[in-house]
């Protein structure tokens, strides 16, 4: 440990505790070492007390006893005290000066005063007002990622609304397309209900070429079946009847025509005959599965309310 010491007039050191005694310490010098914050007496450290001469307390006035006699003097020391070394200001703290001195440079002028407060003022309302600023932005950023989460909430809401009403118009699509069909069908079913009941308007049989014998009766005799609905026939069978002048059915003939083209036209043969007058065409059979069309004038098929619908 290494001290810096003051007499009053000049500053030297550092010294270690044997130096301070060579240096001749006194009590009333003023000592500071590192870890101290002000110069304090010499007296006032016990760490020196053991290098400092006793000294006595003063002889009262009042005795009449005779003084003791002083101690002798300490031999000089071989090495005189060193020319005090003067530090820059940075390397050691000012010499302290009286308290009162002390205190009365930390008085402060009224003005200071008002500076002073003005500054803690200051200084407050900077710091309530960064406070404030501070839970600003904290709800500022907490309203906007509210705000954010309600978007984005929203943005979904809509994507369900949007896939929602595309489910409802592929709905409404498919009940109209299905509400379509089935008037297409009832349609259909409805147009082959009349066709079946009203074939003879639309299933014609004739005798459409002919050629007379010189005494009497026909050869060649070509029947047509004329199909005027939009379907196919798949067979159709035609009676061929002779006739006498006096209308005396002498015999009949059945034709039988198949896969007659919707729209079109089915021939077929009749034999030939060396008797009669006239001959006459009627359909006896008929057979369509495009609409479902059975005719046989020897047998009832189908129902009561649809008479001519197949029923296997």
């Amino acid at each position: 440990m290494r001290y810096f010491i003051h007499d009053g007039k000049s500053q030297g050191g550092p010294f270690t505790p044997e130096e301070l005694r060579e240096a001749g310490l006194k009590a009333d010098y003023h000592v500071w070492r590192d870890g101290m914050r002000a110069w304090v007496k010499a007296s006032e450290l016990e760490e020196l007390a053991h290098l400092l001469a006793p000294v006595p307390p003063p002889f009262p006035p009042e005795h009449d006893e005779p003084l003791p006699p002083p101690p002798p003097e300490a031999p000089a020391a071989e090495n005189p005290l060193p020319e005090p070394e003067v530090f820059a200001a940075t390397d050691t703290p000012p010499m302290p000066q009286d308290r009162d001195s002390v205190q009365e440079a930390f008085r402060l002028s009224p003005r200071a005063k008002i500076f002073l407060a003005a500054g803690i003022f200051t200084v407050f309302v900077l710091i309530v007002v960064f406070i404030l600023w501070k839970r600003n932005q904290e709800v500022h950023q907490k309203l906007t990622t509210t705000q954010q989460q309600a978007a984005q909430v929203q943005e979904e809401k809509e994507v369900v609304e949007e896939r929602q009403a595309a489910a409802e118009e592929q709905l409404i699509e498919v009940q109209q397309q299905e509400q379509q069909k089935q008037a297409v069908e009832a349609a259909d079913v409805k147009a082959k209900f009349d066709l079946r009941n009203n074939w003879e308007s639309y299933i014609e049989a004739e005798i459409d070429l002919k050629t007379p014998l010189p005494l009497g009766g026909f050869s060649d005799i070509r029947v047509a079946v004329h199909n005027k609905t939009a379907f196919p026939l798949d067979l159709v069978s035609v009676e061929v009847t002779y006739l006498t002048a006096n209308n005396y059915v002498f015999k009949t003939e059945t034709v039988t025509m198949d896969n007659i083209t919707a729209g079109g036209i089915g021939y077929g043969y009749a034999p030939d005959s060396q008797r009669g007058s006239y001959l006459r065409a009627h359909i006896s059979k008929i057979t369509a599965r495009a609409f479902n069309f059975c005719y046989d004038d020897f047998a009832v098929t189908g129902h009561s309310d649809d008479p001519y619908r197949c029923t296997d």
